[in-house]
Order: C-alpha cells, then structure tokens, then sequence
C-alpha cells in the first residue's frame, strides 16, 4: 500500500523549495479574467480574449495538490519505484482529515508567494493561441511583506486541446480525442493552451533551474493521462536536491541522466551569483547604468521596460549586486504581474519592470499624477523620462568605474581567435563557462571598487558621536569639502532608506567582508584608499567576491536518486557523507561541510535531534557554517519532552560560536516549557511567566478549555507547546507590521496580505482600538479602516458555489455606513476572525461605557489567547468550541447587560493597578509641570497589597520600573517639602526617596500603627498613632520638635489653623498645640447612644464635617461646635471623606459617593463609583486634586475612579434659586455642653 503522507518536513538547503503548475485544463476550463475591461469584439474570438490562469498544481517533498481539481490530495505521492508507471490516485481532503495530520499537507513556501505566480508566470496575460508556441523561459523576484525574497523560474509551453463555448465568459475543455464529437458544432475549435513550470528557490541559481527545466520538458507526455504523473515525478526529484554551504564547495548532481552542478558563495553577504553579468552591458552603456544606480542610491522610482521579459530580472540583479554592500530596502518588482501596472505609481521609490507595450501608459501616469521617476526602454538602450533633479555620481567613482570595465571584453568568441578549436561540445561549454565567470568577478571588481570610492569614510570615527551610535551628517558634508556636483548627490544618498540600514551595519559591525577590505587598504600606508585615488588591488582575491567557478574548491557528488523516496535517498547521502568523513586524508574544511550537509539531511529527514548534534560538532568545527536561522525553526519542532536537551545544546552552540553571539536567534524560553501536566496554578505561573496573559480570570478560562476532557485535570507538554507555538507564530506576525500606534494600542492578529478586499490586495490588522487595512507591495504603509467602536456587525457570507467566504464588517464614520469585505478561499483560519473581531469589539465598546479602559486591555489579552487556541485546532489540538465560545467570549457574552449600567458623566475613567486586583490601601498625588518634551506627567502613588505604584497619570498605566515592595501593608502616604515621601507600615514610617523611589531612613517613634500623617507647617510634619500619641517632626533632618501623648485611642485626626482634631470612640476633640481640650463634639441616637463618627473634615472656612460610621449621616458644626446640621442620606454609613473647591466628598461603604455643597450646606449629587457588593470607599483612599477627585476600592479588585467635579457645577447652579430662600440655620441642632 503506497504511503499517505511523506513524512519529510522540509530540506532547508533545497535548491527548489517548490514547483507550482499554471495554466488551465479540463477541470478549470477557460474563464474571462474578471479584473481586465475587454471589448465584446475580442471577447467574440477567443484567441483575443484574456482569460484567468489558475494554479494547476502544487508540489513539494511533503504533497502534490491540485487545488482546482475536484479530488485535490494525491495519495500516491511521493511518486516511488513501485507507482512510477501507474496512474495517481487522488483523495478529497476532507475524506482523510481525520486520519492524518493536516498541518504535515503544508507547503514550505508561503500562500501569499504561491497566489502571485499565475500574475507573474504569464506577464504579458494568458490568451490561447492557434498554433504551438516556441518555448520560453523567463524568472522573476516575489518580496512578501517581511522583505523575504522568493526567486522564481519558469518555462512555457503549450499543449493542445478542443474547447467549447459553454457561456459569454466561460469555455470548456476537452482532449483532442474527446473534441471529435464536437466536430460538427461551430462552438468547437481546436486550440493551444499555454502551461507554465515554475520553480520557487530560496536562493537566485537562475541559470542551474533553467537548465534543469529545460531537462524536464522532454520527459513530459503530453497526454492527460500521464501528464501529471511526468510533471510531479520530476518536481519530486529536484526538490530533493540539495545545496551546499557558503564556502569552497560544490554539489555535483545526475538529473534525468545528465550531470550538474550547484556553487555557492564565499560571502555571506552577497546572494549567490548564478547568472551572467556581462549580459547587462550588450543592451546598456556605460553611462546608461551608472545613472540607473544613482537613480537607486538616490531613492528615485526606476522602471524598466523591454519586450523581453527574461531579460528585465536579470538585469535589475545586476543592478542589486553592482550597489553591494547598500541593500534595496524599497518595494521591488522587477516584473510587473499582469493588470497591476498601476503599482508604478505607489508612494516612495521602487524597482519596477514592465513590457514595452506599457511604455505610453506609464508615460500618461506619470503626467496625470506629476510623479518623478527614471524611465528606460532597455530595448533600446535609452531614458525616456528622467528625474527633475537627479544628480550624477561622483565624477572620481564614475571614471573610475568606466576606466576599469573599458578593459574588459564580453566576446567569448573574439577570445578564440588564434586559439586550438575544441575536440566536443563540453569542452567548449567549460571553455564558454569559464570566461564568462572570469568577466562577471571583473565587472564585480570594477562596480566594488566604485562603492569602495563612494563609501570610504562613512564608517570613520570623525563622523561619528562618542558612543558611534549616531552618525553626524552635516560634519561629514563640511569637512569632505565635496564639489557642487558631488555635494548634492551625498546629500541624497544620506536621506535615502538603504543608506541608514548601511549606517546600522556599520554601527553593529555587520558589512563583513567590505568593511574588512576597507580596513586593510587603510593599514597600507604606501595604498591608502580615498576618493581621489586608486587601490588597484581591490577583490584580487576571488574569495571576496562572493562567486567562485568549477575550478575553484572541491565538490561533493549526491548519489543517484533510486525513486525510493526521501527518507530513504537522505539515509544513503548520510552513509555516504559518514564514510567520506572518517577517511584519514579528509581536511577539516571539508568535514566541516560534510557535517553540515549531514545535518540538513537529518533535519529533512525529520530527525531534529540527530541534526542539532551534527550542528553542534559543526559549532565546534567552523561556527561560520551553523544555520543559526534554521536552528530557531528546528526548536520549534522538537518534541518537548526532548525541549529541555535542545535548549542546554542551544547554551553550548552559544558558547562556542563567538563570533555568532548576536545572530543566534532561538527560542531562548524553550526550558521553561513544562515537562510534564501541569495544574491550574502552575498554569497560571507559567503564562504570566512567558508573558503570554496576566489576568487569573483568562488563564482560568484558558486552562478550562485547553485542559483534558477526561482524567486529571491538567495539561500535558503537548498541548501546552501548541498554545504557546500558536501564540508565538501570531505574535510574529504582529510584530512585523509597523504602524505608529495610539496610546496603550496592542496589534492582535494579522492576516494572510494576499486577501482581495474593498480596499484592494492585502491584509486585515486588528488592534485594540482600531482595524487597519495593510496595502500589498506597500510594506508598513497601513490605512486605517475603522475605530473599532464604530463597528456595528461582523458576518462571514459563503457564496453560492461554497468556494469562498467573504468576512463582512458594516461600520458607521463621518461619512455614514460603510462595508468592508475580505474576499478568501475557504480555510480554518477564516471562521477565526468573525469572533476575534466581535469579541474585541464588545471589550472596546463596554470600555468605553464603563469608562474604565483597563478592560480594553482585557478583550485585547482575551483575543490574543483565543486566537492561539483557535489556531492550535487548526493544528489539530482537540479544543471544544462551545466551550471555547462560551468561557473566551467573556465582553461579548455581557455587552448588553453591561451598556444599560452607564456611568456618571463626571466619571473620567477606572483603573486597576493590580493587574490581578488588591485592595486600595492609600493615595498620593502629584501635579505635573512643563510642555512638550519637558513635560512631567501627574502622577498618583498607590498602596496596594505591599507594594508601592507610581502611576502615570496622562498615559492611564502604571510605570513597571517604579514599583517598590515594602513587604507589609501601607496605610498612609505623605509627601514633605524636600523630595520625600513617607509611608506608614505599622508603627514604622519609611522614608522614601521620591526621584527614584528607594529607602533613606526609618522612623521607629511610634509604638502602635500609625494612623495619620499631616502637615503642620512649612517645616514640620505631624504623625499619629492609635495609642494617642503626636509626634511633630522637624523635615530638615526628621528629629522630634515635640511630642504629645494623650493616652487614649484615637480613630483618625485632623490639624487646622494650629489646633488638633481628632476622633475618639464616641466624639470628636478639638485640642491645642499643647494638648489641652478645647471642645467636644458628640452626637446621640434615638437611644441616646453616641454616635460613631470616626471619620471627619474641617473644611478651609473651619466647619466640621463628620460622617456617622454605621447610618448615612452626614453632621456639619460651625466653628463655634454649638450649633449642628445633620443630613440624612440612604447609604450604609461614611468610610471617608475630602474637600473639593467648595464641594464635600464623602466616600460610603455601599461604594457610592455622596456630594455636598459647603455653600448651601446641602447634598448635592449621589454618584456610584465602586459597584461590587460590600465595595467601599476606604479610609484615606478619597483624595482630591486641583481638578480632579480619586476614589480607591476596598474591594479585592482594587480599583481607582478619577473623577472630574466640573461636570457637577450644572446642579449646584440648578440648586441655587431654591437654597437661597431658605433660612440659613433651618433644620439645624443645638450641641450639648
């Protein structure tokens, strides 16, 4: 029985990573392209119109899928000895999703890339055609949103079919054999279909993949009966082959009986250099090309044009090498796909190729929208429009330049003459071959020593700050003294974005080998390199130009592939590479490349840990060769019982590899996954940990749903990897768009940039806030769709034909009710969105009507974990999604209930400090001061639990650097004149520096728990505690001025105008300085008991206001204590209290605050600040500020509401036509003596 999955994952050195068949054929048919305008005369002819390409087929080492056939999966595939000459049997998807795993069907290359190849393999437009065409063969560079190249390269052909008209737009077809029966219809013609191979590398050997396919195409039978069979036998084959390393290396290969070779590189700078670059010079001259590459160091637009389209990418990666070690960091599209030719004019530069037919409508383009770009018809070796102002090279550069290419000859056949004639064709081509390598390190030499001549003395320590972290542009202007001409070019190339990635490497070290020339050439006084001279020493040693030929280094040849598949051929290339290894004439070099060769072949294999121990001894060898990069993704797939090894060999490659410190990139938190189920609180430690959540509340809910259906309740490794994968996978992805983002904004979830949208070709952001719209081709130039209040529904729509699904969001904005829709294929990650997004929404909206914004940043931790749990179903983690919806969709499951509780319109906003929630102990607050960048923000001091929070007011969040833990609880802050803030614990008060919230002295007077601490005058502080005793403090150097015992209990206390107040069991004492009674304040009950007022307030005009403890009293005396109002009110009792301007605030245990008017003598609003049960306003945590008033939780939560008391001011002026006709001292009380 042929196997169902093969079980190798990826071969990271493959020279093919994929090969992707466009076209149409009996299960597409032929369809009008829906995005071209076509008049009905051509669609009359069918050799006129221009119909879709589609993708045919898709094959890898791990599957071979056809995506528009009606059985999709290959089973037979891989394509071994035994099914080679039997037909392929196919199975629908969804028929064996259960039995195996889907995630193992992936393709290494992303959907993204492989969506552009039907645009870019037929850029002239896909048409059907009366006759054979002649074969052509054409490559082209994909760049997806990371700046990740794809290289490509392609092969037309054509085979032949009968089609029959079915609709206006449609054509169906049929093989020759079937199309006799259709003779007779005048629908019926006989036509020839185009089909295109195309082959996906990770690295640009253009030449070595035309070669191999031009070597497949003989060994393709037409029929369609073996005509998949013949395509994906020979796709299997050349995704096995592999590359070698940088280095004196070649893989030597046999493919379809003939022989080839596969070089590399000797920098690790340079790609690989695998076409001919004389080939630019027999179209361009001289002074053509080098205005091209000003144009680029400049950061002007540079389109290209030719009837050729195998000639437009090779050209302009020429252009990309000649500018090394500059990098093009600007949008590259060095073909045009068809019908998009409207890209040329995106903002900001770019590469751009397109066919000459364009030229006149790139050329309108250019005059509607005023745009400034350099236009050249390679064709004919001219510009067509120029840049207003472009400057020219530097004149030293450029005869430079000149000079040494003048010297080189681009004749193979002129080099023959008076030469012997060659005995066979191969030593003719080897003779070919070598001249042309040697011309390509020649044109290398000349353009090096140009940018050698132009970058000379950027990386000099003059141009440079103390620390080198910022380079000083205007005085590398003023102290090279450049001409006029020169001048204006250098300053162009300063502003442009290639030259400040330059200056970063630079800064970090990391420009290799043309740094390392640079510095050699200085140390040679006798050579000293500069603008004016002339090293002519520069890359005499080929191994800095990055390219070596077939006589360089040695070469290693992969055995014959038996059609055994993989696994089985990668286990003979290790036995073979083993064998070459132990033999005592191997050098070190060479085993060096070997273990590296052996451990991508176990990688390939799926063996991950057999592939780090050969990357270990490699470290150990030569640490140049270990692919840091694809070490990061190999941790990804070690099982996690075997995580924690991985993670000790990742400390000794570290250790060993000096030289790649800050290129390792690995998953350095992989030791701290678990090794075994973990509980609800090892869970708990765990995701707050890693970072991955904060909130008990959603790890609860998290643990619930990703925990064990049956059994213990835990969660075992597995499981636990595949959340914090999926998370990891989606947090990189995010992280990758760069938008400038709102206050406290967090990007949630970004998808595939290749979705059709009402905005165009691109990806959807979601943020906390916002949903962003992320243009294809325009790398972090985000448009911003909605806010995310604005956001009224969220519908996923399925067409009639269920191919597609369409995620509709409807939202209201300053120009009414809009729609935007996002067009895919049908995928487990498309349903994902519909609830992220809602859930997302109801947070935001309920945020804002609770006003507190700390819930935003809830929804936002909420759907970043149900995101990852929603991805790892689609890895296959068995999640229960009813449970998933009900316990995850926490804001969506209580909007309604939530938006009729509408907070009080003085209510600014809420806030936790905790994340976790704790009680609000004390506040202090402090004013802000300054504008613009000197501008110090207000800040509020928190006591929660034993720590100390400084909290930044203007930002609404907590600074994570300034939190002090005391270890006991804190009961009072105090701030004094003289930077310091003391803080009561116990009997101890500390004092704490405020500049940067550490320790300076302990006052240990005090013998019981402090309870009050107030200013006594400008150079004095009063403390007291519960046993009575005052201690006033001198601030200077805090020793006692004096001290007052008054051997009583006291419950709070109070210092105005140089007398004491303090409040007692049953009454309120108003005290001198000395100590000495001066009146007692005392209220009775119905049952002539006192009542308990242990919380009270002399305003600034003297009065005496006190709140009864147990009854919602509220008692004002005049200074004279004989006369009383009281004002009942229906709250359980005051808990604390503060003055506002002339506004009483009275916090109460139900958690509501009462408001009084010290004019009137009246309350004037009740407003709900904390809304839990038995949630009040605790003593010391009610604090007023010059505009606002902060009230602090005594529940578990701990929340703090800011309020703003202006808003209040409509209803004392409302009130105050009914208060000023009553009698002033109605309704007041007589106080006993």
């Amino acid at each position: 029985m042929p196997q169902l999955i093969h079980s190798t994952t990826k071969l990271d050195n493959s020279l093919v990573e994929e090969i992707v068949l466009c076209g149409a054929d009996l299960n597409t048919g032929l369809l009008n392209d829906p995005f071209l305008k076509q008049s009905s005369e051509d669609l009359n002819d069918i050799k006129s119109v221009y119909f879709k390409a589609h993708i045919l087929g898709i094959f890898s080492l791990n599957a071979a899928t056809y995506p528009n056939a009606r059985i999709p999966l290959d089973l037979d595939y891989p394509p071994l000895e035994s099914s080679v000459n039997s037909k392929s049997r196919l199975v629908s998807l969804h028929r064996i999703s259960r039995s195996i795993d889907v995630s193992s069907l992936r393709h290494p290359v992303s959907d993204e890339t492989i969506s552009m190849i039907p645009y870019l393999a037929y850029p002239n437009g896909f048409k059907v055609f009366n006759n054979a065409q002649n074969l052509t063969q054409h490559s082209f560079v994909i760049t997806n949103i990371k700046g990740e190249r794809s290289f490509c390269v392609c092969i037309n052909f054509c085979r032949q079919f009968g089609a029959l008209k079915i609709s206006d737009d449609s054509y169906s077809l049929h093989e020759i054999i079937d199309a006799e029966i259709f003779k007779s219809s005048a629908y019926c013609e006989y036509i020839y279909v185009p089909f295109s191979i195309c082959a996906i590398m990770k690295k640009p050997y253009f030449n070595l993949v035309e070669l191999l396919l031009s070597n497949v195409l003989p060994d393709i039978k037409y029929d369609d009966e073996h005509f998949n069979h013949s395509i994906k036998k020979n796709a299997y084959e050349l995704c096995l082959i592999a590359t070698p390393p940088i280095g004196p290396i070649g893989i030597e290969f046999r493919f379809l009986g003939n022989k080839f070779k596969a070089c590399s590189s000797l920098d690790s700078n340079v790609e690989v250099l695998d076409m001919h670059l004389h080939v630019i010079f027999l179209y361009l001259d001289y002074d053509l090309i080098l205005k091209i590459i000003s144009a680029m160091l400049c950061d002007e637009k540079v389109i290209l044009a030719s009837s050729n389209m195998a000639l437009l990418t090779k050209v302009f990666e020429a252009l990309l090498l000649f500018i090394k070690p500059l990098c093009w960091h600007c949008p590259y599209v060095p073909i045009s796909p068809f019908g998009q030719i409207d890209y040329v004019c995106a903002p900001g530069a770019i590469l751009f190729g397109c066919s000459d037919k364009n030229i006149d409508y790139v050329m309108e383009k250019f005059e509607e929208e005023s745009l400034d770009a350099l236009l050249v018809s390679v064709d004919h070796g001219q510009i067509l429009v120029s840049p207003k102002k472009m400057p020219s090279l530097p004149e030293t550069a450029r005869l430079k330049v000149i000079s040494l290419l003048s010297h080189l000859d681009f004749s193979f056949e002129k080099s023959l003459i008076g030469k012997p004639r060659f005995s066979t064709i191969s030593d003719y081509n080897k003779a070919r071959d070598a001249f042309f390598i040697k011309v390509s390190k020649g044109i290398l030499s000349a353009f090096r020593e140009m940018m050698f001549t132009i970058l000379s003395d950027f990386d000099r320590d003059l141009y440079w700050n103390h620390d080198k972290s910022s380079f000083l542009t205007d005085v590398f202007l003023t102290e090279c003294k450049f001409e006029t001409v020169d001048l204006e070019f250098y300053k162009r190339l300063l502003n442009s974005h290639m030259f400040t990635e330059f200056l970063d490497g630079i800064n970090k070290q990391q420009l290799g080998p043309f740094t390392d020339q640079l510095n050699r050439l200085r140390k040679n006084d006798a050579n000293r390199f500069s603008r004016s001279g002339s090293t002519h020493l520069s890359f005499r040693n080929k191994s800095q130009l990055g390219y070596y030929g077939n006589a360089f280094g040695f070469n290693y040849q992969l055995p014959v592939y038996k059609h055994n598949g993989a696994n089985e051929y990668y286990k003979e290339c290790i036995e073979d590479l083993s064998i070459q290894i132990s033999s005592d004439d191997i050098s070190e070099v060479q085993k060096s490349f070997y273990l590296y060769l052996i451990g991508q072949f176990h990688a390939g294999m799926g063996d991950w840990i057999k592939a780090l121990d050969c990357f270990e001894k490699l470290s150990a060898n030569d640490a140049r060769l270990v692919p840091i990069e694809f070490i990061s993704q190999i941790l990804e797939y070690v099982p996690f019982t075997e995580r924690k090894r991985a993670t000790e060999w990742a400390k000794r490659i570290e250790l060993t590899s000096d030289s790649n410190i800050d290129r390792i990139k690995m998953i350095s938190d992989f030791s701290s996954l678990p090794l075994k189920p973990i509980i609800l609180e090892q869970f708990i430690g765990k995701l707050q940990e890693l970072n991955i959540a904060r909130h008990k509340d959603i790890i609860t809910n998290t643990f619930e749903i990703l925990k064990l259906d049956s059994g213990p309740e835990v969660i075992t490794p597995d499981r636990f990897g595949t959340l914090y994968a999926s998370w990891k996978e989606e947090m990189q992805r995010c992280k990758a768009v760069a938008i400038k983002k709102e206050k406290a904004e967090v990007i949630i979830k970004v998808s595939n940039n290749q979705n059709k949208t009402s905005l165009g070709v691109g990806a959807l952001v979601l943020t906390s806030r916002r949903l962003l719209f992320l243009r294809d081709g325009t790398k972090g130039f985000v448009e911003n769709i909605c806010h995310l209040r604005d956001v009224s529904t969220v519908e996923v729509v399925t067409n009639t034909l269920g191919s597609r699904q369409s995620l509709q969001i409807a939202y209201v904005n300053h120009s009414g009710e809009n729609l935007f829709e996002m067009s895919s294929r049908i995928e487990l990650g498309r349903q994902y969105w519909k609830p992220i997004i809602e859930e997302m929404v109801a947070g935001v909206k309920i945020s804002d009507s609770q006003k507190e914004f700390s819930l935003r940043n809830r929804a936002a931790e909420n759907c970043i974990l149900m995101s990852a749990l929603l991805i790892s179903s689609d890895k296959g983690l068995q999640i229960n999604e009813d449970k998933l919806k009900n316990s995850m969709c926490i804001f969506s499951n209580q909007k309604n209930d939530v938006r009729s509780r509408k907070s009080d319109d003085s209510l600014i906003c809420r806030i936790q400090p905790s994340e976790n929630g704790a009680t609000i102990d004390a506040m202090l607050y402090f004013s802000g001061s300054g504008s613009g960048r000197d501008t110090v923000p207000p800040k509020m001091w928190l006591a929660v639990a034993n720590y100390i929070i400084c909290y930044d007011l203007l930002m609404i969040e907590w600074l994570e650097k300034n939190v002090l833990n005391l270890g006991k609880r804190v009961y009072c802050l105090h701030a004094d004149n003289n930077g310091n803030v003391l803080a009561s614990s116990d009997s101890a008060i500390m004092l704490i520096e405020r500049s940067n919230l550490t320790y300076s002295r302990v006052l240990l007077e005090h013998d019981e728990i402090v309870i009050g601490i107030l200013p006594f005058d400008e150079d004095s502080i009063l403390t007291a505690g519960c046993n009575g005793d005052i201690i006033v403090w001198k601030t200077d150097n805090y020793v006692i001025d004096f001290k007052l015992e008054l051997k009583k209990n006291i419950k709070s206390i109070d210092y105005k105008n140089k007398h004491i107040y303090i409040s007692t069991k049953n009454s309120i004492e108003k005290l001198d300085v000395e100590g000495e009674l001066i009146k007692q304040y005392q209220v009775t009950n119905e049952n002539g008991k006192p009542c308990k007022l242990n919380k009270f307030l002399v305003d600034s005009e003297e009065k005496l206001w006190a709140g009864e403890a147990s009854v919602g009293n509220m008692y004002v005396w005049f200074d004279n204590g004989n006369d009383y109002k009281v004002m009942p009110c229906s709250t359980g009792g005051f808990t604390s209290i503060c003055q506002h301007n002339q506004q009483i605030w009275a916090g109460t245990r139900d958690g509501s605050i009462e408001i009084f008017s010290m004019s009137f003598l009246n309350p004037i609003k009740t407003i709900q600040a904390h809304s839990l049960i038995n949630d009040s306003v605790p003593i010391n945590c009610l604090m007023s500020s010059p505009k606002h008033v902060f009230s602090g939780s005594r529940s578990p939560i701990g929340k703090v509401a800011m309020w703003n008391p202006s808003k209040l001011m409509d209803n004392l002026e409302f009130q105050k036509d009914i208060y000023e006709s009553i009698e002033c001292k109605k309704n007041f009380f007589t106080a006993p003596n």
